[in-house]
């Protein structure tokens, strides 16, 4: 008679269960028996932070160390599936329950081989929403530290929020040799062009005018991915002349993040550096600088500058990466 009891009760337990369960997640529409809803843009709709994790190498298996985290904004609970495309060979994805609403951190896994060693860029999507992220993939085994790439036919197409103008800076075939070292010239839609070089250790040079009144041009690093935050450098100084009255001027950099991201347009670079670029005159027995000649500029790794805003200026002028291609 007590085994007949037992019996009874579990099978009275098991269709409250069963009818409960129906209650919550077929008859209410919410709970892990439906399709979770939400975005991956936030109040604004601008999308929201993708930070992606590990090292991605040419013609390597994917690890659970290689994986994105994409932020959602969850407004009803249940199953998810959250993919990007496939680029370069591999691709990121995961499918699940999410339990509550609110912001949630998912964890995308990579999958596949990457194929070429080169900054991979994915779009991720959710629901009706999409956001974009890019990942540097490095060849050979070593990782990817260029950021300013020179290769020939690379472009990349920017937008100033002063003007709305959009335009196109190419990297050409053209080299010149200066001063015993090769640069690379650049041209963009402007007609107007400027050359580079990269010394293999960490320093990105130009060689310019460092402004329209200077006497001649000079070679200076205006970026160095190897060095701790708060490193300071400082071109050579050339007479210029400021305001009218003769002068001497020099530009001051300083690395403020070596490791950080940025939202541009849309799309989630990593691996960022963050530098200040102020210039200096020679006023009245000692340098100074002005508001409005200093800006932030923003590297990432394998695609070159994607940001540049004023510092200390209102409003803010920004030239912004709209579109790029790195052969």
């Amino acid at each position: 008679m007590q085994k007949k009891l037992v019996f009874i009760i579990s099978i009275f337990t098991a269709v409250l269960f069963f009818a409960c369960s129906k209650e919550f997640s077929v008859e209410s529409g919410t709970g892990v028996g439906g399709n979770a809803t939400g975005t991956l843009k936030d109040s604004s709709g601008s999308c929201q932070g993708i930070t992606v994790k590990g090292n991605y190498i040419v013609d390597t298996v994917m690890t659970d160390s290689n994986y994105a985290l994409v932020k959602v904004n969850i407004t009803s609970v249940g199953k998810y599936k959250i993919t990007t495309d496939t680029v370069n060979g591999f691709w990121f994805n995961d499918s699940s329950y999410v339990l509550s609403v609110g912001i949630q951190s998912i964890k995308l896994k990579a999958h596949g081989k990457p194929i070429l060693p080169t900054t991979s860029t994915f779009t991720v999507t959710f629901n009706s929403t999409t956001c974009m992220f890019s990942v540097a993939v490095s060849g050979s085994g070593s990782v990817v530290s260029d950021y300013f790439p020179t290769t020939a036919n690379s472009n990349w197409t920017y937008k100033n929020s002063s003007s709305l103008d959009t335009f196109r800076t190419t990297a050409t075939n053209t080299t010149y040799l200066i001063n015993s070292n090769t640069y690379t010239l650049f041209v963009d839609s402007y007609k107007d062009s400027l050359v580079y070089r990269k010394d293999g250790v960490g320093n990105y040079y130009t060689y310019a005018y460092l402004d329209d009144s200077t006497t001649s041009p000079v070679a200076y690093i205006f970026l160095k991915d190897n060095v701790a935050n708060g490193t300071t450098w400082e071109t050579p100084e050339s007479s210029t002349t400021h305001l009218g009255t003769a002068s001497k001027v020099k530009y001051r950099y300083t690395t403020i993040n070596n490791n950080t991201s940025l939202i541009v347009n849309g799309t989630t670079y990593n691996n960022v550096i963050k530098v200040r670029w102020d210039v200096y005159y020679y006023v009245s027995g000692a340098y100074q600088t002005t508001a409005w000649y200093s800006q932030y500029d923003y590297y990432a790794q394998g695609v070159g500058l994607i940001n540049s805003e004023t510092i200390n200026y209102t409003p803010t002028i920004t030239q912004s990466l709209q579109r790029y291609k790195v052969y």
